[in-house]
């Protein structure tokens, strides 16, 4: 069936699920009947990771390089090196992908396992590889009804982010099993100024980290960040790259969760905003209508821009 004749009839999977906001819905039904790693060992997977299998690259043009097959329907992704007090946690795409097949309807890879390699100091995530093709493939041959099609999934996808409500959900930075501050170490947002802070414990602490930022511009008529909006969990990423279009059943699969996090909930529309300068021209046009328009809070970004290269 072809991308057209899909998107023709395809609405939002999600419609008329999520009965309140603090329900929690059924799990999303995943195509992968069976999990084709409980056979191997850790060792096993290892091994074939070794074997450096990479995604196709028809289908997956723009594939993390450090993402590579394991079975024809499951892959390990290398994780962040973890050291310190983190040296045990869970890495955050695996419990972001956790957390999103329990309280959520987006369709995510579901997670098989985490591999610990203590000899690298990180650990592999081993997932679903979903079937379909990158949005990236199919963005630029779509029709504008089709694109409208895509875009409304999206920003069904970010309302139910915003309205999960965990108490993992209080710690701004990225997404910790533990609750336990992590150091965010990258974001269009921050821009080059994200290896010269602290992890954040608190929304307080964020706040101060930018009236820090503010005061090294030495200029008091500059705003101060709005902090009347909520935390709410972030993608991160939502370039067109992590979107996988399945044109059988109609899936827009949402992947690579590694960056995902706690922030305000305009961080999201200025995340996407900023990569999307990379992108298509159009895709520029799917951040206001698939996350919202924060016209202040850009001003006041735009304006306090340059004490991100101060350090």
């Amino acid at each position: 069936m072809s991308v057209a004749t899909v998107l023709k009839t395809l609405g939002s999977p999600l419609d008329g699920r999520l009965s309140s906001p603090g329900a929690t819905p059924p799990p999303l039904a995943n195509p992968h009947t069976c999990n084709s790693t409980a056979h191997l060992t850790d060792d096993d997977i290892l091994a074939l990771w070794d074997k450096n299998q990479l995604l196709n690259t028809q289908d997956y043009p723009a594939a993390h390089s450090q993402v590579r097959l394991i079975t024809p329907d499951t892959v390990a992704k290398r994780s962040e090196r973890l050291r310190g007090d983190l040296a045990d946690a869970c890495p955050v795409e695996a419990f972001a992908l956790t957390v999103i097949a329990e309280h959520t309807r987006i369709p995510a890879p579901r997670l098989h396992r985490v591999v610990r390699r203590p000899e690298k100091g990180d650990c592999l995530t081993v997932m679903d590889r979903v079937p379909g093709k990158q949005l990236s493939i199919l963005w630029p041959m779509m029709t504008e009804p089709e694109r409208d099609k895509i875009v409304k999934l999206m920003a069904d996808y970010v309302r139910q982010l915003r309205a999960l409500d965990i108490p993992n959900v209080r710690v701004p930075g990225p997404l910790d099993k533990d609750m336990r501050p992590r150091k965010c170490m990258r974001s269009p947002v921050l821009g080059p100024v994200v290896t010269s802070h602290s992890p954040w414990a608190s929304y307080d602490e964020l706040g101060e980290f930018f009236a820090r930022r503010r005061n090294k511009l030495r200029d008091d008529s500059l705003p101060h960040m709005d902090t009347t909006y909520p935390l709410v969990l972030t993608h991160h990423d939502l370039s067109p790259r992590n979107f996988v279009f399945d044109s059988g059943p109609g899936i827009l699969w949402m992947i690579d969760w590694a960056d995902c996090g706690v922030y305000p909930e305009w961080w999201e529309a200025l995340s996407v905003e900023r990569r999307a300068e990379n992108e298509d021209a159009s895709w520029r046009d799917v951040v206001k209508r698939a996350c919202g328009d924060y016209p202040a809070v850009r001003e006041w970004r735009n304006k306090i821009a340059p004490a991100f290269y101060c350090r």
